[in-house]
């Protein structure tokens, strides 16, 4: 987006257009901080997120915000709206506000970032989101805006890459389906709680990006944070060979003071490991330079397809 779009979206809220910095802008938002109201914007497409989603969303934090989880928490806009609605280049937006947490990314490198100890805050943060997760009533309309699932898109970008591996995900979709729905065990998650999404600031960790929130397996918000730390923390801590077990340990410690992490959660993490590994290859596919792939890509992509083909459970825990 240009200059242009940046001075749309700071007329449509009252703000002077130098007030706002843009964050990020990609595949799913635009996301920009308000400088002066020490906030964070997000702008969605319409065609991504609806009015009643964004608004479930706003609940869930809220109730999350009020029970001690730290976690982005909205902010109304000045005259009380809690979206906004733009249009820019003809195409329609919706946009959020938050409020802007200090801290620093949970970097692998950083060992006051990476350790047990940070591990364990993680589990017991996961333990609070969905337990009091369930504790959040939406309304009809909201819940059939949130059970909006990406599962089937997903399905259909990769039948049209490559059919047999398209086939071993519905598969797994269907065993994934099989898991029981007790409120122990799938509620309102994150979906996306991995170490990128995780701030770290004196000591605690708070989640970030709430944009994939909706109904799945708590099993999902494990696995994806235990996924990331294995890949992205044995690339950098190539020595620390029990670093998943290690990880997984000190969360469910974590997730266990809050929570309970039962056998049946951690019996479906296998599932959800595969899970991820076909969302990340189709993501790689979208948005890396497939003509001119590092070394490193190459090697994940190979990794990732074979893994896929075989059926293959990507951790041993």
């Amino acid at each position: 987006m240009d200059d242009r779009g940046r001075e749309e979206i700071a007329l449509a809220l009252g703000l002077e257009s130098q007030s706002l910095r843009k964050l990020t802008g990609g595949l799913q938002n635009l996301i920009f901080e308000n400088t002066i109201g020490q906030t964070v914007l997000r702008v969605s497409h319409s065609k991504r997120r609806t009015e009643e989603e964004l608004l479930a969303e706003q609940h869930w934090l809220e109730i999350l915000v009020s029970e001690g989880v730290k976690i982005n928490e909205p902010h109304l806009f000045s005259d009380g709206d809690r979206i906004k609605e733009i249009c820019l280049e003809k195409e329609p937006f919706l946009i959020t506000q938050f409020g802007k947490i200090e801290g620093e990314g949970l970097d692998p490198s950083t060992p006051s970032h990476w350790n047990v100890e940070i591990f364990e805050k993680w589990g017991s943060m996961a333990g609070k989101l969905h337990k009091n997760g369930n504790a959040v009533k939406l309304t009809v309309k909201q819940q059939k805006a949130v059970n909006r699932k990406s599962d089937d898109k997903l399905y259909r970008e990769l039948l049209m890459r490559d059919r047999y591996i398209a086939r071993h995900y519905q598969r797994l979709l269907s065993e994934i389906d099989k898991l029981s729905k007790d409120d122990s065990c799938y509620g309102l998650s994150h979906r996306d709680l991995h170490h990128g999404n995780l701030l770290y600031s004196n000591g605690e960790i708070h989640i970030i990006d709430s944009d994939d929130f909706g109904y799945s397996w708590f099993a999902e918000d494990i696995a994806t944070a235990l996924y990331h730390v294995n890949w992205h923390g044995k690339s950098i801590h190539s020595d620390w060979k029990e670093l998943h077990k290690d990880f997984l340990e000190a969360f469910a410690r974590g997730y266990n003071q809050v929570s309970f992490l039962s056998q049946e959660i951690k019996d479906a993490i296998p599932l959800f490991l595969r899970k991820r590994e076909f969302f990340l290859y189709n993501l790689f596919l979208q948005v890396w330079e497939l003509d001119n792939l590092e070394e490193w890509q190459s090697f994940t992509l190979k990794q990732l397809e074979e893994n896929l083909r075989n059926e293959i459970i990507p951790i041993q825990l």
